[in-house]
């Protein structure tokens, strides 16, 4: 059957003109779903075909074929509305999407039975009916929000909370958060992954944008549409740059750049001049909201820090220089104070009676490693730390006895003396 489509003019905030219309069956290339409603995914059955398109004066026509369930339900009377969705493909050009057969929505133009709405997109955003249910979720938010004061002022906030409990209000609110949170957000709303994100392989990217919200996720984030190839075929969408993180959409930078690069030659990559006017200026766009974004997160110099501030971190600066100097110094000296032990307990051997020893050890304790004092030989002068001259006077002192024979540094003992007697015996 034959249905009036669209006429010329104004529909929320979209314009159509017969010119339009043309451009609309010139591009149509076989048939085209129907849907109910037009919140679409890509596992939605269709419940009929637009087969052709024509254009009579200032109106557009499809001639629908409607599949057994829609049929009847229409033949019935449950659906007596519907309206278009129209997008424009790679090329600026108008096409006709799908045909939405709507139930209880009134038509936006009263003057024509079949038309209730027109509904248009480009590559970066979609207007469909969706945008629709969020405003009227709005109106009802301020309605429920009136009966919540009234209830307040009149039976007080527990009456209140039962009848409209502030948290249902507070979603109601935010329709285009809550509502449709499967609608893939446009471009423009996507937030800007950190500079260092992982850069996934194209068919990764892909799958999960399509997990999420379907081929019309993965053509709003595709900066090329193919329009001769299948529209759900992976081959249809190139340049994607956005990825799924943590279950959020998010702009991949080194995807904008990795393209860039092979516009420009990169790794042998020739890309098509028609290809080249398409996606350059889209990213060359997102290239310098990167590069905004990534200026933000830059750290403040410390030129532009107030001089008050300058001269704290100069001062905690110097105080953590010094105190790492001091505790480096410190190791330095312990490690220099253990070598000169080490040297005088080898001095004092066979000189100084061992159970003294420990006295002498204490007494370097003492005494700095690297101060120094000065010592006159004759007319020369020179300078030595204590400690070294102690080590020097030490190592100065003659064993009173030979090696071999007994030690006056250590007492005698009974065994030693009967070792000594055997060879008179």
């Amino acid at each position: 059957m034959w249905l009036e489509l669209a006429k010329a003019g104004k529909y929320h905030g979209k314009e159509l003109s017969p010119s339009d219309f043309q451009e609309i069956v010139e591009t149509f290339k076989g048939e085209v779903p129907v849907a109910l409603g037009h919140s679409l995914a890509d596992f939605m059955p269709a419940f009929g075909w637009v087969k052709a398109l024509k254009t009579e004066g200032e109106t557009l026509y499809g001639d629908v074929e409607l599949l057994p369930p829609l049929d009847e339900a229409y033949e019935n009377g449950f659906f007596k509305k519907w309206s278009i969705g129209v997008r424009v493909n790679d090329e600026g050009k108008k096409y006709l999407h799908h045909l939405a057969f709507l139930g209880a929505m009134p038509p936006a133009i009263k003057d024509l039975k079949p038309v209730s709405q027109v509904a248009f997109s480009d590559d970066v955003e979609t207007y469909e009916f969706a945008s629709l249910e969020a405003d009227k979720l709005g109106v009802i938010a301020r309605a429920l929000a009136g009966l919540r004061e009234w209830l307040l002022e009149k039976f007080g906030k527990e009456d209140a909370d039962r009848v409209v409990p502030p948290y249902d209000l507070d979603w109601l609110k935010e329709p285009s958060e809550n509502a449709f949170a499967d609608t893939p957000p446009p471009l423009s709303k996507v937030p800007v992954a950190s500079v260092g994100t992982r850069l996934a392989p194209h068919n990764e990217k892909a799958k999960r944008i399509l997990d999420k919200y379907g081929w019309e996720g993965l053509k709003k984030y595709s900066l090329l549409h193919k329009s001769d190839k299948n529209p759900e075929s992976l081959e249809a969408y190139k340049y994607l740059v956005v990825d799924i993180i943590d279950g959020k959409p998010y702009i991949i930078p080194k995807a904008v750049s990795q393209y860039l690069a092979y516009l420009h030659g990169a790794r042998g990559v020739k890309i098509p001049e028609a290809d080249r006017k398409v996606v350059e200026p889209k990213l060359l766009k997102l290239k310098e909201r990167i590069d905004k974004e990534r200026k933000k997160e830059e750290p403040m110099k410390f030129s532009d820090l107030p001089k008050e501030e300058q001269e704290r971190l100069m001062a905690e600066a110097k105080a953590q220089v010094a105190q790492e100097f001091a505790d480096k110094e410190k190791a330095l000296t312990g490690e220099l104070l253990a070598q000169k032990k080490r040297e005088l307990e080898e001095s004092m051997k066979g000189k100084v009676p061992r159970e003294k020893q420990p006295l002498v050890l204490a007494l370097a304790d003492a005494m700095s490693p690297v101060e120094k004092m000065e010592f006159s030989d004759g007319d020369a002068k020179y300078e030595k730390s204590p400690l070294d001259v102690l080590i020097e006077i030490f190592k100065a002192l003659p064993l009173p006895v030979q090696p071999g024979e007994e030690d006056f540094g250590d007492p005698p003992t009974l065994d030693k003396h009967l070792g000594d007697l055997t060879k008179y015996m």
